[in-house]
C-alpha cells in the first residue's frame, strides 16, 4: 500500500494520507513531502480490536537528517478524500 506524509519525518499529530481497503496489519510504503520513500510496516499493537503501530525503519531525509528507526502508535481517521488517513500518535519503541 503507498501512502503519503505531507512532512519529511513523523512526529504526533501528524498524518499519513493515502490508505484504501481494509485496516490491517500489513507493509506499506510511505512516501515523505521531500519525495524520500520508505517501506514501513502497519502492526497489530496487541493492545485492543483496533489497536494499531507503525514501525518505520531508520532512513536519511534528502537534506541529510538522520531519522532513527521508530515505532508509532497510530489510529485510523477520516480522509478528505476516499479511503483513509492513519494520524500519527505517542512514540511506542
Amino acid at each position: 500500500m503507498e501512502m503519503h506524509c505531507s512532512r519529511t519525518h513523523l512526529y504526533p499529530g501528524c498524518r499519513i494520507t493515502g490508505g484504501a481497503g481494509p485496516v490491517r496489519a500489513s507493509a506499506i510504503r510511505v512516501t515523505f513531502s521531500d519525495g524520500r520513500t520508505v517501506g514501513a510496516e502497519m502492526l497489530d499493537a496487541g493492545t485492543g480490536d483496533d489497536a494499531l503501530a507503525l514501525a518505520v525503519p531508520e532512513y536519511r531525509t534528502r537534506a541529510g537528517t538522520l531519522i532513527t528507526e521508530r515505532v508509532w502508535a497510530v489510529s485510523v481517521g477520516a480522509s478528505a478524500g476516499p479511503g483513509w488517513d492513519l494520524v500519527v500518535g505517542r512514540r511506542v519503541a
